[in-house]
C-alpha cells in the first residue's frame, strides 16, 4: 500500500511540476487549433502515443504496447499507405528514435496532400532512456527535420523557453548531487526540486519575447504541410 501511494505520488509530481510538455498554453494552441480542423470521418496518427489519448480521431502508434495504443510499430516502418491521414502528431518522441530524419520521411509518406504534421521535440532536458533517448533538436533542428522530409515549414516556435530550461537543469543538478551523497536520494530530491523551482517556468512567457529565446529553450513545436 505504501509503496501503491509513492507511486501515485510521484507520478503526481511528475505530470504537474516536472513533465508538463503537452499542457503548455503554446502547445494547446497550436495542437488543438490543428485538431478542431479535422472534419468529420477525418483520420489521424499521434506516433509514440505513450499512455494518453489526445484525440479520438487518432491513431495512437507506439513502439510499447499498452491500453492507450492502437498500433505498436517503429516510427521509422509505418505500417500504414501513403496518403492515409490529414494530420500527424509527434511529441515528445523523436529524441528516443535512432534515426529521427527516417521517422519524420515516414510521417511524411503517409501524410495526405495539404495535410499537417505537427511535431514537437526538447531541447534543454536530461537525459531519459526510454528505452534509449538519442537527441536533441535547436530552432533550426526542428525546421530541418520537417524540410527534410519534403514538407513545407510553416513555424517552429518554443514549447517551453528558457524559464523551463534553467528548471530542469537546475533540478537534474540538485537530484544528482543529492544521488553522489545517498544513491537513492535521487528521486525524491528531483520531485522537491522540481516544486521548489517550479516558479521558474512562470518566466517562459515574458522570455520567449526577447531575442535570446533560444539560448536555453525547453524545447521546439514546428509545423509542416504537405504541398505534393
Amino acid at each position: 500500500m505504501e509503496r501503491s501511494q509513492g507511486n501515485r505520488l510521484g507520478l503526481w509530481v511528475s505530470r504537474t511540476f516536472w513533465s508538463t510538455y503537452h499542457d503548455s498554453r503554446a502547445v494547446q494552441e497550436a495542437r488543438n487549433g490543428l485538431l478542431a480542423n479535422l472534419g468529420p470521418g477525418s483520420k489521424g496518427l499521434n506516433v509514440g502515443a505513450g499512455e494518453r489519448r489526445v484525440h479520438s480521431a487518432l491513431i495512437a502508434v507506439d513502439l510499447a504496447r499498452s491500453p492507450a495504443i492502437d498500433c505498436v510499430a517503429d516510427a521509422r516502418r509505418l505500417p500504414f499507405r501513403n496518403l492515409a491521414f490529414e494530420l500527424i502528431l509527434s511529441q515528445e518522441t523523436l529524441e528516443h528514435v535512432a534515426d529521427p530524419f527516417q521517422a519524420v520521411r515516414e510521417m511524411g509518406r503517409v501524410l495526405k496532400r495539404n495535410g499537417s504534421l505537427y511535431l514537437q521535440t526538447p531541447f534543454v532536458l536530461g537525459y531519459h532512456p526510454n528505452p534509449e533517448d538519442y537527441w536533441r533538436f535547436s530552432h533550426a533542428g526542428v525546421r530541418s527535420l520537417i524540410e527534410q522530409a519534403g514538407l513545407h515549414c510553416e513555424r517552429v516556435e518554443p514549447t517551453f523557453g528558457p524559464g523551463t530550461g534553467l528548471h530542469r537543469i537546475l533540478v537534474e543538478f540538485t537530484a544528482g548531487v543529492a544521488a553522489r551523497v545517498v544513491g537513492r536520494a535521487y528521486l525524491p530530491v528531483k520531485g522537491i526540486a522540481a516544486i521548489v523551482l517550479y516558479p521558474l517556468k512562470w518566466l517562459d512567457g515574458w522570455l520567449t519575447k526577447g531575442d535570446q529565446r533560444d539560448r536555453i529553450a525547453g524545447g521546439y513545436f514546428g509545423i509542416g504541410k504537405k504541398q505534393v
